[in-house]
């Protein structure tokens, strides 16, 4: 736990759980549409986070969440 207290109400992030709500919270929508994009839902990433791009489906309730890597940080095994 690294010296977290689990039972704080600070611990865990909340995220929104509607479009709408994201969109009025500063999160901006990707590229990669349900339509034939490589990417199934509508993404929405705040800022330059790629944390926890969350995932809406096409009635903007939560589909899920992408965790995304900056290529330069991961050490690719060969």
């Amino acid at each position: 736990t690294w010296g977290l207290n689990l039972l704080s109400s600070r611990v865990f992030a909340k995220l929104p759980k509607t479009e709408s709500k994201a969109r009025s919270e500063g999160f901006t929508r990707l590229t990669g549409e349900c339509s034939g994009g490589k990417f199934l839902g509508h993404r929405y990433m705040k800022g330059l986070d790629t944390a926890a791009v969350l995932i809406f489906d096409d009635n903007g309730y939560i589909a899920g969440i992408q965790h995304g890597s900056a290529k330069k940080i991961i050490k690719i095994h060969k």
